[in-house]
């Protein structure tokens, strides 16, 4: 397993309730969620994964949370052609 980023998906910034989340697709086919700006990072298999689990990470801005389901959500509905 790698750690090595294949690309950069979402940066959302956090707030005065808390932290904003990155996620990153790595090389190895894994996803990351790291809370901003350093951690702790969450692994998953697959992006529907890592938005189900994301709300177990400490200090989690709610609004981060709601924009990543968003997010995810969009793209889920364009599709890989989108």
């Amino acid at each position: 397993m790698t750690d090595e980023i294949r690309r950069p998906l979402l940066n959302i910034p956090g707030d005065e309730a808390g932290r904003g989340l990155r996620v990153d697709v790595m090389t190895d086919g894994r996803v990351r969620v790291r809370v901003l700006p350093t951690g702790p990072d969450l692994w998953a298999g697959t992006l529907e994964e890592a938005a189900a689990l994301a709300g177990m990470l400490p200090g989690v801005s709610p609004a981060a949370l709601k924009q990543l389901a968003w997010e995810l959500d969009l793209m889920a509905m364009r599709g890989e052609n989108g």
